[in-house]
C-alpha cells in the first residue's frame, strides 16, 4: 500500500523503491515534474490509496482578485517584449547558431520547438539522446553563438554535470553566451553556476518564453558590454554577433 514515505522517496526519485515504467517513451522522471509543478503554484500534492483505489489530490491556496480585461489591441508578440523592456530585446538577432543538450527527450522536441519560433535561427541542434552525443554536442556547440546546458544529465551508466561540460567549452575558447537549465536554482546553486562561468541561469520551472527574452536580453547584454567583438548578424561565425540599430 500507499504511505506517506513511499509516495515522498518516488517523488524524489528514489529508483530504487519501486518499480519504473517499462514505456520506451517514458523519461522516467514524470513524478519529480509534477512535484516541480506543485512547488511552482504553491501546492501540496499527495496520493492516498484505499484498497484498490488510488486518488490523487493537490490543494491550492486561492484568492479571487478583480483583474482589468486586457487590451483588445494586445497579443502575444507583446508578451516577447515584456520582461524585457528596456534592455534592447529587440536587437536579438536572426540567424544565430544555437545548441543545447538535455537527457528528457519531451524537454529537447520543447525546446528546439520554442527556440525556432521565438528565435529564428540558421542552425540548432539539441542533443541528449544518450551519452554518445556528448562529444557531438561539444563539436556543435564550439560553431554556435548561444549553448544551453541542462545540469543534471543521466543516462544509463553515465552522470555528468552540465557545468562540466560548461567548463570544457570555456578551456576551448568558446566566446558565445553560455547557459544553464536546472530545476535546481537556489541562490546557492545559482551562485555556483555563475562562479564556473555560466552567463545566465534559468530554472526549468520558467516559462518558456520568459526563458528566452531573459536570453536575449543577456546574449545583447553581453554583446554591449564586448564591443572589440564582431556586431554584425552572422550565420556563420561563432561567439556573439547583434543587429545594428
Amino acid at each position: 500500500p500507499l504511505t506517506p514515505n513511499f509516495v515522498q522517496c518516488m517523488l524524489r526519485g528514489g529508483k530504487h523503491t519501486y518499480h519504473e515504467s517499462a514505456t520506451e517513451s517514458s523519461d522516467r522522471i514524470g513524478l519529480q515534474h509534477v512535484l516541480q509543478a506543485a512547488k511552482a503554484l504553491n501546492a501540496t500534492i499527495n496520493w492516498k490509496q484505499d484498497r484498490d483505489t488510488v486518488t490523487f489530490q493537490a490543494v491550492f491556496e486561492a484568492s479571487h482578485a478583480c483583474v482589468a480585461p486586457s487590451s483588445p489591441a494586445s497579443h502575444d508578440g507583446d508578451d516577447e517584449a515584456q520582461g524585457c523592456a528596456g534592455k534592447g530585446v529587440h536587437l536579438f538577432p536572426r540567424g544565430l547558431r544555437l545548441c543545447g543538450i538535455d537527457d528528457s527527450a519531451a524537454a529537447r522536441r520543447f525546446l528546439e520547438a520554442s527556440l525556432k519560433k521565438h528565435c529564428h535561427p540558421s542552425a540548432i541542434e539539441i542533443y541528449g539522446k544518450s551519452y554518445d552525443d556528448v562529444p557531438l554536442f561539444l563539436e556543435f556547440a564550439m560553431t554556435c553563438n548561444v549553448v544551453l546546458l541542462d545540469q543534471n544529465l543521466d543516462w544509463p551508466r553515465h552522470n555528468i554535470k552540465g557545468t562540466d561540460l560548461l567548463q570544457q567549452l570555456k578551456r576551448e575558447g568558446f566566446s558565445g553566451l553560455l547557459c544553464i537549465r536546472s530545476a535546481n536554482t537556489s541562490a546557492e546553486d545559482r551562485l555556483s553556476y555563475i562562479e564556473v562561468g555560466a552567463h545566465c541561469v534559468f530554472g526549468k520551472d520558467m516559462r518558456i518564453i520568459d526563458t528566452i527574452n531573459e536570453l536575449k536580453c543577456a546574449y545583447v547584454d553581453r554583446c554591449l558590454a564586448h564591443p572589440q567583438l564582431p556586431r554584425q548578424e552572422s550565420t556563420t561565425a561563432p561567439g556573439l554577433q547583434v543587429m545594428e540599430v
